[in-house]
């Protein structure tokens, strides 16, 4: 899917190259309208870029959903301060026959000022306590991997909007000074 994805949107990218080129050879670029063309398509390939990426990242999370499930036990909970606030539950469960142990940030949106991130935080750790049985899921081809939640997060969707933005603002871009450099 990958592959594919980035193969559509090199073919777009070389096939508007050309474009340009063969207009710019008949002389109906100004240069400066020219300038902000290339602009535009700097700004998109970047959108490409970044879009193709997340869609990645969207696929990849979404294939977790086909993720095995056992009960696990919560070992800790905690709110670890690095650059924000972040509930961190510790949490061992049985998968294929072994023991394992695993680590998640529960990925909780946490906005506002520091005190609301830390209060979010809290009030997500007082739901795992120590002892507790959680649902687990695991990876059925790697089972030391796990997480406690599957499935896209809200940063996959945040960060999907933003590249699809850029994209959209590069096309937008392109589309208008394309069409007003080569009225010229």
């Amino acid at each position: 899917m990958m592959k594919i994805l980035v193969t559509l949107s090199l073919f777009f990218v070389a096939t508007f190259c050309a474009t340009l080129i063969a207009g710019r050879r008949a002389g109906r670029f100004r240069t400066t309208k020219a300038i902000f063309l290339k602009i535009a398509l700097g700004v998109s390939l970047v959108g490409v870029g970044l879009s193709c990426y997340e869609i990645y990242r969207f696929v990849d999370a979404y294939g977790e959903k086909q993720w095995g499930t056992t009960t696990g036990l919560v070992t800790a909970s905690y709110v670890q301060q690095s650059r924000d606030a972040s509930p961190m539950i510790e949490y061992s469960y049985t998968a294929a026959g072994m023991a394992h142990a695993g680590k998640s940030n529960y990925n909780h949106p946490g906005f506002g000022g520091e005190n609301k991130r830390r209060l979010a935080a809290r009030t997500v750790i007082s739901s795992f306590s120590v002892g507790d049985s959680i649902p687990v899921f695991y990876d059925l081809l790697a089972p030391q991997n796990s997480k406690l939640k599957v499935g896209p997060t809200w940063d996959i969707l945040a960060r999907l909007g933003f590249a699809m933005t850029v994209l959209a603002a590069g096309g937008f871009g392109m589309g208008f000074f394309y069409r007003t450099a080569a009225a010229v």
